[in-house]
């Protein structure tokens, strides 16, 4: 008899023992549920809030590129509009205002008398107050080349003539443009010629 008790005894503590663990096992699964399903909703909120970011980020920079392209436009028309109203063009004078043409075979330096009547007559062109710049081309003679430098060739001889005339030129008038014109090859010219540019409306 009290054998059979205490097989039903232990059966009883057998039994509960399951149901406890069963018990346990599914409160944890519960937990465990209840965790996962947390992290994913704050996932998804997190992941909505960051498209949401991006979104409004993305949209902001959309605004920009319209605001800019929109002000672009504007300073188009703007250029357009002044241009149109300006209505100005630089045109060279008909007349020479210097001419240089009996400078030594192969040199470059500008004589005395050449110096003399560049600075007569740029000064009376520059009483004109339209008059904005100054070309000066290089001119050499159709001779072959016989300097002391044999790697100077005729474009090269013509280029040095322009430029002293152009230090000369910008000494005289240093408030207006002076810039070398292309060079020219003429028979039995040696020296430069200087143009000058005006501006005039159209």
């Amino acid at each position: 008899m009290q054998d059979l008790q205490s097989n039903q005894k232990s059966k009883v503590g057998l039994y509960l023992v399951i149901i406890t663990s069963a018990l346990l096992l599914l409160l944890g699964l519960v937990y465990y549920a209840i965790i996962w399903s947390e992290s994913s909703v704050m996932k998804i909120s997190n992941d909505t809030y960051a498209y949401s970011s991006l979104q409004s980020e993305l949209d902001a920079r959309d605004l920009q590129i319209k605001r800019l392209e929109a002000q672009a436009e504007a300073l188009k028309s703007e250029q357009q509009s002044v241009a149109l109203n300006l209505g100005y063009i630089i045109k060279p004078k008909e007349e020479l205002v210097s001419e240089c043409s009996n400078l030594l075979l192969g040199k470059w330096e500008v004589s005395q008398i050449c110096e003399q009547n560049l600075r007569r007559e740029l000064r009376k062109v520059l009483d004109d107050k339209r008059v904005v710049a100054v070309e000066i081309a290089g001119v050499v003679d159709t001779r072959p080349y016989r300097g002391a430098h044999a790697e100077l060739k005729q474009e090269g001889l013509a280029s040095f003539r322009a430029k002293e005339a152009i230090l000369l030129a910008t000494k005289i008038a240093p408030n207006i443009a002076v810039f070398e014109g292309l060079s020219q090859q003429l028979p039995n010219k040696r020296g430069f010629l200087v143009k000058a540019y005006y501006v005039s409306k159209e």
